[in-house]
C-alpha cells in the first residue's frame, strides 16, 4: 500500500514538472522592451518634438496608426487636463496601434498629467494586472513645466490582439487603454492598413 501511494505522488510530481515549460510558455508576454531612458522633458522641448512629428499613416477606418518601426520614437503622452485619463499619439486619443510580429518600435513616452503617476504597458491582460506585460515604470507627474519621460524599444513578439494601458489605480478602466494589432511578420501594406 506504502509503495502504491508512494508511485501516485511520484507520478503527481513528475506530471506537474512536466507541464512547467507549457505553462511558462503560455504566460510568455507578447512584447519585450530594451534600451530604456529615462529623461525630463521641458514644456518647451515637448512642443518641438510634436511639430516635428511626420505625418503616421493611417489605417483605412482612420481609428489606427500604421507602426513601421525604427530609430525614430513615437511620442507618445498622456491626454490634456480635460482628458488626462488617456493617450495621445499624433494627437489622436487612444489609437490602435498596428505593426508586424518582429518589429521593434522605438516609443517615447510622456507624462504631462500635473496631478497623477501615468505609464504605459503593453501585453493581453485585463487591466490592471501587468503579469506577462512589458513598457514603462509609473512615471511622476508633471512639476513646472518639466515632464517625467522614458524612451525604449518595444519588440512584438507574435501576432496577435493585445492592449497597451495605463496600470496606475482604475486609469484603464476609465479610458486609458488602446488596441494593439500584432499581424504575422509577412504582412502587406494592405493587411496593414486594412487591420482591426
Amino acid at each position: 500500500m506504502n509503495k502504491l501511494k508512494t508511485l501516485t505522488t511520484l507520478v503527481g510530481v513528475w506530471s506537474f514538472l512536466l507541464l512547467i515549460p507549457f505553462v511558462a510558455r503560455a504566460q510568455k508576454a507578447p512584447f519585450t522592451v530594451t534600451d530604456i531612458h529615462r529623461q525630463m522633458i521641458s514644456k518647451a522641448e515637448l512642443a518641438t518634438m510634436e511639430a516635428a512629428e511626420a505625418k503616421p499613416m493611417m489605417t483605412a477606418d482612420g481609428k489606427g496608426i500604421v507602426l513601421m518601426g525604427g530609430a525614430t520614437p513615437i511620442l507618445v503622452r498622456t491626454g490634456p487636463g480635460d482628458d488626462n485619463e488617456s493617450y495621445r499619439i499624433h494627437g489622436i486619443r487612444n489609437p490602435a496601434l498596428v505593426l508586424r510580429s518582429g518589429t521593434a518600435v522605438r516609443i517615447l513616452f510622456v507624462n504631462v498629467d500635473g496631478d497623477l503617476p501615468h505609464d504605459i504597458r503593453m501585453g493581453n491582460v485585463k487591466p490592471p494586472d501587468t503579469s506577462g506585460t512589458a513598457g514603462s515604470i509609473h512615471l511622476e507627474r508633471a512639476r513646472d513645466d518639466n515632464y517625467s519621460a522614458e524612451e525604449f524599444s518595444l519588440h512584438a513578439l507574435e501576432p496577435g490582439q493585445d492592449i497597451y494601458f495605463c496600470s496606475v489605480h482604475s486609469h484603464a478602466k476609465n479610458g486609458m487603454q488602446g488596441r494593439m494589432v500584432v499581424l504575422k511578420s509577412d504582412a502587406t501594406m494592405r493587411e496593414m492598413m486594412e487591420a482591426k
